[in-house]
């Protein structure tokens, strides 16, 4: 987005837009805040600007981090010794910060799961896998073999996100003939959290395929659990004292390896419910709520 404001040559708008938003925060926390408050911050603090933490001095801030904070510009880095408290969504970003800024007050805190959306409910597992999600290349490789394998097998696949280009019926056309296992498990649009949710507690197995940027566990982990799902899961992550990988779900290593995980736990109802239930115990403390309570109790 900041590089299209630039290339249009609307970076006066962006700027004119951010100093509104930081305006009205001032305004309203100095309407409703006294010395005593508390300022929790969620996401990246990217709108946030220097001159706006400066002018809160007075409160006590923290910062919620959404995402790695080395994905962030140099000038929202410098802006954490501004805070009184940091949590970190990636846990390798502790050290980072401690080396680079000098400070001791980061904390891990991985983002859980939000219990309003994500929770669990008896329903017909009239699906055998889905997986739900933005694509990414190794996704669509992983996933083309399996609804490969889903077709040969007649298991029934869902993937859902928006994975190709439709406005135009020739694209439609050439995704259909490169691609026609996938073709016929995918439902080419993005859903909400709530359908998110309603599609896993429908499913006998949840693939969870991550994202290589991100090394610690993802709030998808957490959703899926959360819904009393079975969960197969590419290694890669680590758990950090939050979740046991080797009881809550099952990891896979590579393509052959997540082919026979879904043979073997799609035949074995026992040990897949098994395993479900020992995840959705253990997730418990990753809501939202609870979160948020532990980083009240650490005030």
């Amino acid at each position: 987005m900041q590089r299209k404001f630039y290339k249009f040559g609307l970076q006066f708008i962006k700027d004119k837009w951010d100093k509104r938003w930081n305006d009205d925060l001032l305004t309203f926390i100095r309407k409703n805040a006294d010395e005593n408050t508390v300022l929790l911050f969620l996401a990246g603090g990217e709108l946030i600007s220097t001159n706006t933490l400066l002018e809160l001095s007075k409160y006590r801030k923290i910062l919620m981090l959404w995402d790695s904070i080395r994905r962030f510009s140099i000038g929202v880095q410098k802006q954490l010794r501004l805070y009184d408290k940091v949590y970190v969504f990636e846990y390798d970003d502790i050290s980072y910060i401690k080396d680079t800024f000098d400070m001791n007050n980061i904390s891990y805190l991985p983002l859980g799961y939000d219990e309003n959306i994500y929770f669990a409910r008896q329903e017909e597992r009239r699906i055998d896998m889905a997986f739900v999600g933005a694509v990414t290349p190794d996704r669509f490789r992983i996933l083309e073999h399996v609804a490969k394998y889903a077709i040969t097998h007649h298991l029934h696949l869902v993937v859902v996100g928006k994975w190709f280009n439709d406005k135009w019926p020739w694209m439609v056309w050439k995704f259909k003939r490169k691609h026609p296992e996938l073709y016929s498990c995918l439902i080419n649009h993005n859903v909400p959290p709530e359908e998110t949710a309603h599609i896993y507690r429908h499913s006998k197995i949840v693939l969870n395929i991550n994202n290589s940027v991100h090394k610690s566990i993802s709030p998808r982990t957490f959703e899926i659990l959360a819904t009393r799902t079975f969960q197969l899961m590419n290694k890669g992550q680590e758990s950090n004292g939050t979740l046991n990988l080797d009881s809550d779900l099952v990891m896979f290593e590579n393509d052959a390896d997540l082919l026979q995980k879904i043979r073997y736990f799609i035949s074995n109802e026992k040990e897949r419910i098994r395993i479900m239930e020992k995840g959705h115990m253990d997730v418990q403390k990753f809501s939202l709520s609870n979160l948020l309570q532990r980083v009240v109790h650490e005030l």
